[in-house]
């Protein structure tokens, strides 16, 4: 895992709104775990240039527009 924060159903009302965002979020850390699996423990230019890298950026600016409409 890349990151330290669960980012999950536990943080709706802390960090997050609601379960619609816990989605999103799961969604982006599945899309940047598929990078980090098939990259490995490279530098950052291995990540942004291994063609899974597209899925982090498509589901990244999918939850920023679905973010933008709550708030």
């Amino acid at each position: 895992m890349f990151d330290d924060h669960d980012f999950d159903d536990a943080e709706i009302g802390a960090t997050l709104v609601n379960h619609d965002e816990v989605r999103l979020i799961e969604a982006l850390k599945d899309a940047l775990n598929a990078v980090l699996e098939a990259v490995g423990d490279a530098g950052d230019d291995a990540f942004v240039s291994h063609p899974l890298w597209l899925n982090v950026t498509r589901t990244a600016a999918a939850a920023e527009r679905q973010l933008a409409r709550v708030g």
